[in-house]
């Protein structure tokens, strides 16, 4: 509150006047009680009072709950018919009850199974006509040269700079396309031509996390500067290398050689797959057919994938590179129960496929995580609805096993060491009315990859039955830049 002061100077004659006023009031009687006078400041906040004592402590909450069961994802390959009339693979899951790392028959949940079915082929399209040649032009006129100018002065040499890194980490791309994350929700994901979302397909991430199901083609290379994840129930699956099967010639693939008739397909020796690079873009060979039936395909090969991460490559799901089962669809089946009248051997199964990590942090393999590339099964053999007593239809020989290549700059950690899958496929087994007699059509070899493609069946002796594929190759090499393996 402001308090204004005012000052009054009076006269010697009017003072006195005015005092002697005063005085004649004060004799008459006593003055009435003066106004109340303004209220004096507040005084100072007096100190804190002790604190109260603390209350007692609450009850303790319930013990805690059971572990949860984990959920699994099953893959398996489809042969054409209900589901889907060109084959392709059947996708299952469920929880593991029994806790065996392992979806059991009993665990699968019918309502979630999916079907990943391949497109049929299209026809081939007219050769469009050849343009007629553009008149040629003139040539002009060759200009003059000018003189030279002096040569300038030599300049001192400068300080040599420090060595840069390598140009082969190329190899793992600038992150130019950012984080990227693939979701466990909606339908699979198509890296594939017309089915990502920039032209010309960057595929350098900086960090790439997969949380559902992936679908690359053949020779993909996914790329990043940071890291690579792929979560529990996530899946990468490569669509097979596939072969031409109209006039029955059989791919090699990155084997040794192809199979023909009923021998199966030579596979690379482990020298040869220990040094396996980006160059090599092919899977397994596929199997062989040993007839102009269509209803009969040898298996395709295993599909090739190339995983480049500068951080750490970490596998909780799944990488299918499977090499494909060879197939009969002349055997009776749920929507054909008589099968075919024409008799027919089977066909070979495929070569598992091909797959390459590189990193200059840790690969690691956790839980469930798992690579197949397993050679498929060769195709029984099919005598037809009336078949002729001794005559006897070969099985296909089964698939060799694939190629895993590991190339790490510190130790691999691998929790389990038989989820890195290179199994060979199993033999397609013969058929015959009664004792055999004969052999009236061999079955298809299989195709190879690190492993031999199992041979077909070749006469009516046991010893000449379909033979399984064998066993493909597991390469880890730790190098401190690994990249340069890798060129």
């Amino acid at each position: 509150m402001r308090v204004h002061v005012f000052t009054v100077i009076l006269r010697p004659q009017v003072l006195r006047a005015t005092l002697s006023a005063g005085l004649l009031g004060v004799a008459a009687c006593k003055g009435s009680t003066g106004s109340e006078g303004l209220q004096g400041p507040a005084g100072p906040q007096g100190p804190q009072g002790p604190q109260g004592p603390q209350g007692p402590a609450g009850p303790a909450g319930g013990p805690p709950g059971p572990q949860g069961l984990t959920a699994l994802l099953l893959t398996t390959p489809e042969a054409p018919g209900t589901h889907c009339a060109s084959g392709g693979v059947r996708m299952e899951t469920g929880l593991d009850a029994n806790a065996n790392g392992k979806l059991d028959a009993d665990e699968v949940n019918g309502q979630t199974t999916k079907y990943l079915c391949n497109g049929s082929q299209g026809p081939q399209g007219d050769t469009g006509a050849v343009g007629a040649a553009g008149p040629q032009g003139i040539q002009g006129d060759t200009g003059d040269v000018g003189p030279q100018g002096p040569q300038g002065p030599k300049g001192d040499t400068g300080a040599q700079g420090p060595q840069g890194e390598s140009g082969a980490l190329a190899l793992y791309g600038d992150g130019s396309a950012g984080d990227f994350t693939v979701q466990s929700s909606g339908p699979p994901r198509y890296f594939q031509a017309g089915n990502w979302p920039q032209a010309g397909a960057n595929m350098m991430f900086r960090n790439l996390t997969i949380n559902g199901t992936l679908i690359v083609s053949s020779g993909t290379m996914l790329r990043a500067s940071g890291d690579i994840v792929i979560n529990p129930s996530a899946l990468i699956y490569v669509n097979p290398d596939f072969s031409i099967q109209t006039l029955n010639p059989s791919q090699k693939g990155i084997a040794m050689s192809a199979s023909f008739n009923s021998v199966g397909g030579k596979g690379l020796d482990l020298g040869r797959t220990a040094l396996v690079s980006r160059a090599d873009v092919i899977g397994g060979g596929s199997g062989y057919r040993n007839t102009l039936n269509s209803d009969v395909i040898g298996g395709d090969g295993g599909g090739r994938l190339i995983l480049a991460a500068k951080g750490n490559i970490i596998i909780r799901g799944t990488i299918d590179v499977n090499g494909r089962q060879g197939i009969n669809n002349s055997i009776p089946t749920v929507n054909r129960p008589n099968g075919s009248p024409t008799p027919a051997a089977g066909g070979g199964g495929g070569g598992g496929g091909v797959v390459s990590l590189i990193s200059r942090g840790t690969i690691t393999l956790e839980g469930n995580g798992q690579i197949q590339a397993n050679g498929g099964n060769g195709a029984p053999g099919w005598n037809g609805s009336t078949p002729a007593t001794g005559q006897m239809y070969g099985g296909g020989g089964g698939g060799g096993g694939g190629i895993i290549q590991l190339l790490t700059a510190n130790p691999t950690s691998i929790a389990n060491p038989a989820n890195l899958q290179v199994s060979g496929g199993a033999a397609g087994n013969s058929i015959v009315a009664g004792t055999a007699t004969s052999l009236a059509q061999a079955g298809g070899g299989g195709g190879a990859c690190a492993g031999d493609g199992g041979e077909g069946t070749k006469s009516a002796a046991a010893g000449d039955a379909a033979k399984a594929g064998t066993a493909g190759d597991v390469i880890t090499t730790i190098a401190p830049q690994p990249e340069l393996l890798f060129y």
